[in-house]
């Protein structure tokens, strides 16, 4: 079975990526709902009240689970060395933004330059980039710093592991689980680096990786 899922994501890329983090959460969504929506079928027998009952039940399950979070375990050392022609255009694409115009257009060109892999190459910004989570963390919080220098905005961005979190479920923890079978998908999807972004107004967390795999965008201020 492990032999099966390494060739699966060799061979689709990011859809098997997806696929690996979306499905148990879908899994555990659908269990739910039936259980739930089940109980109050034969618990209520006013037919308008179980409509309303079981409305409600959508809207507030669904409106949490539209949301990823992120979690802080600690710092990770590290960034990358961006070569002069980048640093060239960072500088002349970031001119006068402001500090979350900045996030943005980082967030942009990290997952422009990556695509992610289980494995790792060097960054050159010429190429797209094989790179997981830790690389992701590294070049963004990198690239913010750069065009934080130049525009002489008071922020720091630095790469952090954790964990993310969806409507208050561990994923990294149970996707890990999931993958227990296969010691190297148990460990490769036990934690999540992103990046803490720090300043003397605000502290927040971004993640280029999340976005540049699910196209959804996290800015959490904390």
């Amino acid at each position: 079975m492990g032999e099966q899922l390494d060739y699966s994501f060799q061979h689709y890329g990011d859809f098997g990526w997806s696929f690996l983090f979306l499905v148990p959460l879908l899994i555990i969504v659908v269990l739910v709902l039936y259980v739930i929506i089940y109980l109050i079928n034969i618990g209520v027998k006013n037919k308008l009240l179980k409509r309303g009952l079981i409305t409600i039940l959508l809207i507030s399950l669904v409106i949490p689970f539209l949301r990823l979070g992120l979690v802080k375990s600690h710092n990770r050392d590290g960034s990358i060395t961006i070569p002069k022609f980048q640093k060239e255009i960072i500088k002349s694409k970031t001119k006068n933004m402001s500090k979350d115009e900045i996030i943005d257009y980082s967030i942009e060109l990290t997952a422009e330059t990556l695509k992610f892999s289980d494995k790792c190459s060097p960054v050159t910004f010429k190429k797209e980039t094989n790179a997981h989570c830790v690389l992701y963390a590294k070049v963004l919080a990198s690239v913010c710093n750069y065009a934080f220098q130049v525009n002489h905005i008071d922020a720091t961005a630095y790469p952090v592991v954790g964990d993310v979190t969806f409507a208050g479920i561990n994923l990294c923890s149970l996707v890990s689980s999931i993958f227990s079978f296969n010691n190297r998908l148990k460990n490769f999807t036990k934690d999540h680096d992103f990046v803490e972004i720090k300043s003397p107004n605000s502290d927040i967390y971004v993640d280029a990786c999340i976005y540049d795999l699910l196209n959804v965008s996290i800015k959490q201020r904390n």
